[in-house]
């Protein structure tokens, strides 16, 4: 997709009209709701963020990448009052990806995350697996 083409790019702006338009053909595209949030995270449009990661959470409340990137720009601007909501939920997602042997959060995030030793333990394990195997 050619949103994703100037996200890779780091042209975030047309990479943002992109996904708008993807939206406007089909509303219940979640990915492109996804990207959508992620190019404003990268422009610090954080509260336009903030508000195309919600409606992903409509599509795929349970998604650990989506709820990370809400919980970080959240944390950016300092709004507190849904953070223990979506850290909860970010943490039963992430919960779900570690049962599979999969890690979705970088060492450092998962602090950020308030998980716990042994969460962040098992984190890093499974994220030195995933890097691993992309040298393989």
């Amino acid at each position: 997709n050619r949103g994703n083409a100037h996200q890779a790019r780091g042209d975030h702006g047309s990479a943002a009209e992109d996904f708008k338009k993807a939206i406007e053909l089909r509303g219940d595209n979640y990915q492109a709701w996804n990207n959508l949030g992620s190019a404003y995270m990268s422009l610090a449009e954080n509260k336009l963020a903030i508000q195309a990661l919600r409606k992903t959470l409509q599509f795929i409340p349970t998604h650990p990448i989506p709820l990370t990137n809400l919980v970080i720009t959240e944390n950016r601007i300092c709004e507190w009052g849904r953070r223990r909501k979506h850290n909860a939920m970010l943490r039963t997602g992430l919960h779900n990806e570690l049962a599979e042997g999969r890690a979705l959060v970088t060492p450092f995030h998962a602090l950020e995350f308030n998980f716990t030793s042994d969460e962040c333990l098992q984190n890093t394990q499974a994220w030195s697996r995933k890097e691993d195997d992309s040298i393989s």
